[in-house]
């Protein structure tokens, strides 16, 4: 009676200590795609200043040379323009999808700990009942 006891006993806290790793491991999972994003945020906002410092050195050379912004020497800036928005969009988006990644693996780690958890409860309680 008592090694059943003890046994089913075990089992409940072995069980308790993994579902309270799987939780841990979500959490830990949510700050780092909050980090993610923070750096994903943080590198887009790099691209961007570079970006428009770039371009502000097209239209300064093309303002030396007496180039006037019109026809193709604008259209090659606006497309220099869009092209660095869209890196910068393609920041943004890497930054979303690694955090959304991050997200996603620490659902998976909770819901294996919990599964894990009923494992190690079922099998402390059949290992118990076995002792009738």
């Amino acid at each position: 009676m008592v090694a059943a006891a003890v046994t089913v006993g075990a089992a409940a806290l072995g069980a308790v200590s993994q579902a309270n790793a799987g939780k841990s491991a979500k959490r830990w999972a949510a700050v780092s795609a909050a980090q993610e994003r923070k750096l994903a945020a943080e590198r887009e906002r790099i691209s961007r200043r570079e970006s428009a410092l770039m371009l502000g050195r097209q239209r300064a050379v093309a303002a030396a040379q007496g180039t006037t912004m019109e026809g193709s020497p604008l259209m090659v800036l606006e497309d220099a323009a869009a092209e660095a928005e869209l890196e910068a969009l393609h920041i943004r988006e890497g930054g979303e999808a690694r955090a959304g990644g991050l997200i996603k693996q620490g659902r998976n780690a909770q819901s294996a700990a919990f599964m894990n958890a009923g494992d190690t409860l079922l099998t402390g309680v059949s290992k118990a009942l076995s002792y009738f």
